[in-house]
């Protein structure tokens, strides 16, 4: 019953964005010893035990991170990890990690997941710059918000003393990228991921989001393409 009920909970997850499967796994309780194992003598061989197993029960239930299929939904904010990682969603107080990349600005500005309302951490560019200076691992990590129309200095990367931002777009790397009216572009920010030595023992919290277990390891934060990310 457990296998079917791990089964149906995949099958009903099939379209699940980010949904990680489950996968049962069984073993023997006891067995009760109705003759024990003989070695061989006297001209005769040697005879096998024989015994009665008595049940079985489940020895684990464990969540599959393998990478799922890559589809393009046309939305430049909906994003997908390639590799390990999870995305960091807070309200602020609390952490929760997911690989479902649904996400979207609200009206705010603030990056934010569509289906939970939860803010996406990662790094703010504290400089105007055209790459990125968030280091390869840090915890610094807050709520990532961009003010469309917002006035800039951009005379360090050729732009103009008073630009105004006009666009965002985020690239392969996780890096949100500004377009200013004087045509340059600048890194505004980095959306971070979070590392776990053993992903399979992240607890599941529902609305496809996990929180860290005694067996999982802490969460070890940095940009994508850095750290194992």
């Amino acid at each position: 019953q457990t296998r079917m009920d791990v089964i149906g909970n995949n099958i009903a997850n099939v379209n699940t964005t980010g949904y990680k499967a489950g996968r049962a796994s069984f073993q023997d309780i006891i067995n009760q010893n109705l003759q024990g194992a003989s070695a061989a003598q006297g001209g005769k061989g040697g005879v096998n035990p024989m015994q009665v197993g008595l049940g079985m029960t489940a020895s684990s239930i464990d969540n599959l991170f393998t990478n799922g299929s890559v589809q393009s939904t046309g939305v430049g904010t909906d994003l997908a990890i390639s590799d390990a990682g999870f995305f960091i969603l807070s309200d602020g107080t609390n952490n929760v990690y997911t690989r479902d990349g649904n996400f979207d600005f609200d009206s705010s500005g603030i990056f934010v997941s569509r289906s939970s309302g939860l803010k996406v951490y990662g790094f703010l560019e504290p400089v105007i710059t055209q790459t990125s200076t968030v280091p390869p691992d840090s915890s610094n990590i807050s709520q990532l918000q961009v003010t469309i129309g917002a006035t800039v200095d951009t005379s360090s990367i050729g732009g103009n003393n008073t630009d105004t931002l006009n666009s965002v777009s985020i690239n392969k790397a996780g890096q949100i990228i500004g377009t200013y009216a004087s045509g340059v572009n600048s890194v505004i920010g980095q959306i971070a991921l979070a590392k776990f030595n053993n992903p399979g023992g992240m607890t599941k919290l529902g609305s496809n989001t996990y929180t860290p277990s005694a067996n999982s390891g802490t969460a070890s934060i940095g940009a994508a393409s850095t750290g194992g990310r």
